[in-house]
């Protein structure tokens, strides 16, 4: 884009050079063109004294013959340089089509980058959410954990308490046992 800034502030100062040109151009055939009015009422009176300044007449006419060279001369150089000002109006214009096109993409790539910006945004939240939900689980885990850490460790006391009462149970049966035993004999 900095690139066809540049070919239009070139191709604009192009144009003013042609124009200051077409300018100077424009001020000599006018210039010109006065000389060669002036020039033909010399004419008119030297026809008029034809027989007494034929030479003179001849001069003024190979006089006049360079001015008109001259004029065609200019002519051929503003018609050349109409042209080339036609070509460069045109590359302008061609520049400003291509300029607004890519305006057009610019302002569809910028549409776009909002869009995801705004998808971004909406995953960023719902990332966060999913964050939050991870880490109460965390924490619920964490709390089952030390819940079941404290069951294991009640049924343990109980399996301990029990296997306990169990050795005291077998060992009361054995005793009543050999004491049925000794009772017997």
């Amino acid at each position: 884009m900095n690139e066809i800034g540049k070919l239009i502030k070139e191709r604009t100062m192009e144009l003013k050079v042609k124009e200051n040109e077409f300018e100077s151009i424009d001020g000599c055939i006018k210039e010109s063109s006065e000389k060669i009015k002036s020039k033909k009422k010399i004419l008119d009176l030297i026809e008029k004294k034809l027989i007494d300044q034929s030479k003179e007449v001849q001069s003024k006419e190979k006089q006049l013959d360079s001015v008109e060279e001259l004029y065609t001369k200019f002519c051929e150089d503003f018609e050349l340089k109409q042209r080339e000002y036609n070509a460069i109006r045109r590359s302008i214009e061609e520049l400003n089509e291509e300029l607004e096109i890519k305006g057009n993409q610019l302002d569809s790539r910028q549409n776009l980058i909002k869009e995801c910006d705004k998808e971004f945004k909406s995953k960023h939240e719902e990332l966060r959410s999913i964050q939050k939900a991870i880490v109460e689980c965390f924490k619920e885990q964490k709390s089952k954990e030390k819940e079941l850490y404290l069951v294991e460790k009640s049924i343990k006391e109980c399996t301990d308490s029990l296997e306990s009462k169990e050795k005291q149970l077998k060992f009361v049966q054995e005793t009543v046992n050999g004491g049925f035993v000794n009772f017997e004999i």
